[in-house]
């Protein structure tokens, strides 16, 4: 994250000392500051991998996608009662979302409309459940590869030695029933990432698509409702494809015919290429498409055999695929996206809606791809990497996986977030700075493998940098990036970037100009010697508009050839533009340069003290500091850390006090210094990736958005209603027990009575037409404490028989000051009342 400081105020040695000593003082009274539970900032959208839909009614749709963050999988569903069909906002898949632990690699998935059931493919295990909590099921537990459903069946592949095919009905209930005929051996060898699985509308064949320069694509010998022991798979052949096109995607038309897609030439002047045959792969016939980009992930179509559209990636074409019919998208009509390379799909209640990725997200068109909107409401998947504000708290820059991002206003009731791709730029953007002098809050810096300027509150960029210049050709590679930007506080036309790269040795560097705002900037990239900088992150600290010190911490990366580590030092002379560079970072303790240790992020107080935190080559935490007035580094004490993952984002906060202490993120963690030790602030879900703090009082960029937190003192109970158990199937007039779980995750005891409701929804928050059953005393709960309470329950008689749900409420009366109020409500499963 970067950050900069405005000017540090230089004293003397002896003043310096002082400052240490008072720093020291306060730090060793730093008070228990706990985080409140995040608050979702409204930046939505993200990297989608997969998208499917099923019909759950005649008139609606829902729309599953699965993202690239710790929140897997997500909803919506889509009314097509009236004329413009209305979206709903998307929600976590509740066993499927942030604290699951499921991650990024879901990329196969099938939604059955008949049982509202998802089957989807996580690190090879097959799992279904539906949209309501408690459902999930592992049907095989390895080496699944791909999956489809059709017709409320369900097929999917397992490598066990060969390919085999498995196959077996899907109950209203979402309960699979193998066949006695499953499985069916389909072929040796391995099957490579991106393995499709389509059953054919037309001749209700099943095929099975193997990508590569060479794809295989297998065919069944009979329908898939007829399939038993003794039917097989045969190859089409593709002799006239080539081998010269890498095939990623595969698609089969309403009338039969089969597509598969890949990419012409290289980039930059890469287009999309299509094949496609209608009599099982005897003739191929080749279609250059002229339409830029990349493979899509997938070929659909929509429409009837007479007469359909074909979408591939970005690209639509109006007449089953052929020649001379091929569009960009949107294709002659407006856009509130861009889309890009990824999956598209038909909606199956309406052909002329579909469904695509973009550069933001997730987005749709009505009019088979003639214009375009967004529909990310309510998609936590956005990968957030940099964030910048002004001293106000009103306008801050944000950059993301899906673009970057403005918001105004941002300390008002309703913040404003405006979504920018500078100059259609969808690639990754992993840093941002703002102008501080420009009081408008207009002026920006963003970076990718390019860097974007803006001084117009993003109406429009200028590109000002690009690693992929001819002049960096050898020093920097292709998947050199701008990790980090810095704007010099006093002097606004100098401006810093620091470049990592994700290949294996060291293809980063440090890169200044002084005339940031001009048209065509001069770069001067810093001579650091023998020694490398991979770049992870940048501080700029100036005591005049002259002499200015730039720290740049380093990635780790020793391969045996080129190594890279530590927090580096450029004193700067703004006049004369000379850069004097210094490798050594040297330890206060032992006098000796710290080489084991890779520098994530770095972070200055008010006081000047420089912290430093990242990990070493073994991935254990370390926080170092450098004091004002000091050249030396300190490592802090990494008490109460994890063993085992570097610090990731550092930043300086308050505690409930109002006293300055470093705030870090360790794995999915955030930690404070007490003066002593670290002390666990706030445990974000299990896999959650944290890239970036921000004070404010917390801003939290992780894999899946941006969060919002305050400080509280921790010595105060918080009741959370931990389960509730009743069963399945009761009867009217026939007392049931019920069992409640509260358990106090706070630092200190309370008492508390707890109210049972029955509802007829699953909604922790809907709770205005529930109907109160009880309230029960429960007693004191002591810190990290749990206590059962018991309701007998007999549903009276005149309750209409149907599916109901019991919901407990801890703290129903609002009495006890807790941490967090947003944990107090418990949903049971669903209950059928007999």
């Amino acid at each position: 994250m970067l950050i900069l400081q405005q000017r540090i105020q230089r004293f003397s040695l002896l003043f310096s000392i002082l400052f240490i000593f008072i720093s020291l003082c306060i730090s060793s009274t730093v008070h228990g500051s706990g985080l409140t539970s995040p608050v979702t900032q409204k930046v939505y959208g993200g990297r989608i991998n997969w998208i499917d839909a099923a019909p759950i009614s005649s008139t609606t749709t829902r729309i599953f996608i699965s993202t690239e963050s710790a929140n897997s999988m997500f909803y919506a569903d889509v009314d097509h009662s009236v004329i413009t069909p209305t979206y709903s906002a998307f929600q976590p898949v509740p066993d499927m979302d942030s604290d699951d632990g499921y991650g990024k690699s879901i990329t196969s998935f099938a939604a059955d409309g008949n049982s509202g059931y998802l089957f989807s493919i996580n690190d090879g295990k097959l799992l279904s459940c539906s949209t309501t909590a408690g459902t999930i099921n592992t049907i095989v537990d390895s080496n699944a590869q791909s999956v489809t459903v059709y017709n409320s069946m369900l097929f999917y592949l397992v490598m066990e030695g060969n390919i085999k095919l498995h196959f077996g009905s899907i109950a209203g209930n979402g309960t699979f029933t193998e066949s006695v005929s499953s499985p069916i051996d389909v072929g040796s060898g391995g099957a490579p990432a991106g393995v499709r699985l389509l059953v054919n509308p037309a001749t209700s064949l099943v095929y099975i698509f193997q990508p590569g320069t060479s794809p295989k694509i297998y065919e069944s010998s009979e329908t898939y409702s007829s399939l038993t022991s003794g039917s097989t798979f045969s190859m089409l052949p593709v002799v006239d494809l080539g081998s010269e096109r890498d095939y990623r995607a595969f698609g089969i038309g309403p009338d039969g015919r089969i597509f598969v897609g890949a990419q012409e030439s290289v980039e930059p002047a890469q287009t999309k290429f299509i094949a496609y045959t209608d009599d099982h792969g005897a003739t191929w016939h080749s279609v250059f498409t002229g339409i830029g980009g990349t493979s899509g992930s997938n070929i659909a179509a929509g429409g009837t055999a007479d007469a359909y559209y074909v979408y591939f990636g970005s690209a639509v074409n109006t007449n089953k695929g052929e020649d001379g019919s091929w569009h960009a998208m949107p294709n002659g009509g407006t856009s509130e996206t861009h889309s890009n390379d990824g999956a598209v799909f038909a909606d199956p209640n309406n052909s002329n809606v579909i469904y695509l990725t973009t550069d933001l997200g997730i987005g749709a068109s009505i009019n088979s791809g003639v214009d375009l909107i967004e529909i990310d409401d309510g998609v936590e998947a956005v990968q957030v990497n940099d964030f910048d504000m002004n001293s106000d708290k009103t306008i801050g820059w944000l950059a993301s996986k899906a673009g970057i991002r403005q918001v105004k206003d941002y300390n008002a009731s309703s913040p404003t977030w405006t979504t920018f791709f500078p100059n259609n730029d969808g690639s990754p953007y992993y840093s941002i700075a703002m102008d501080k002098s420009d009081t408008s809050g207009g002026t920006a810096y963003a970076g990718n493998v390019r860097l974007y300027r803006t001084s117009d509150a993003g109406s429009t960029w200028s590109m000002i940098f690009s690693t992929e210049e001819t002049a960096y050709s050898g020093t920097f590679n292709y998947n050199s990036r701008v990790a980090s930007v810095a704007i010099h506080p006093d002097n606004p036309d100098v401006v810093v970037v620091g470049i990592n790269s994700s290949s294996s040795g060291v293809k980063g560097g440090i890169l200044i100009t002084q005339d940031a705002s001009s048209v065509d900037p001069s770069w001067a990239m810093v001579d650091t010697g023998v020694y490398n900088a991979e770049v992870k992150d940048l501080l700029i600290v100036s005591d005049s508009g002259i002499t200015t010190t730039i720290y740049a911490g380093c990635e780790y990366v020793n391969d045996g050839v080129t190594s890279s580590y530590g927090v580096k030092t450029i004193n700067y002379d703004v006049p004369s533009g000379i850069s004097t560079f210094s490798n050594d970072m040297v330890s206060s303790e032992t006098e000796t340069n710290i080489t084991n240790f890779g520098a994530n992020s770095l972070a200055i107080n008010s006081n000047g003290d420089v912290y430093a935190a990242g990990g070493n080559s073994t991935n254990e935490p370390r926080i170092y500091v450098m004091a004002v007035g000091t050249t030396t580094w300190k490592m802090m004490n990494t008490d109460g850390l994890p063993l085992n993952r570097s610090a990731t984002a550092v930043t300086i906060g308050k505690d409930s006090s109002d006293n300055e202490t470093p705030y870090i993120a360790v794995g999915e963690d955030i930690y404070y210094y007490d003066g002593a030790s670290w002390v666990l602030g706030y445990e974000y879900p299990v896999g959650t990736d944290i890239n970036v703090l921000y004070w404010d009082d917390l801003l939290v960029g992780t894999g899946t958005g941006l969060y919002a937190q305050t400080t509280e003192q921790t010595d105060l109970p918080d009741l959370k209603a931990g389960s509730i158990k009743v069963s399945s199937k009761v009867k009217r007039k026939i007392t049931s027990k019920v069992r409640a779980v509260v358990k106090n995750i706070g630092t200190a005891a309370a008492a508390s009575k707890v109210s049972f409701y029955l509802s007829s929804n699953n909604s922790d928050a809907d709770m205005d037409n529930d109907t109160l059953l009880a309230t029960k005393s429960i007693g004191s709960i002591s810190a990290n404490k749990s206590k059962t309470v018991v309701l007998k329950w007999k549903p009276a008689k005149n309750l209409k028989p149907g599916k109901y749900y019991l919901k407990a409420v801890c703290d129903s009366a609002s009495s006890i000051e807790e941490m967090s109020e947003n944990n107090n409500t418990v949903v049971s499963n669903k209950i059928t009342v007999k």
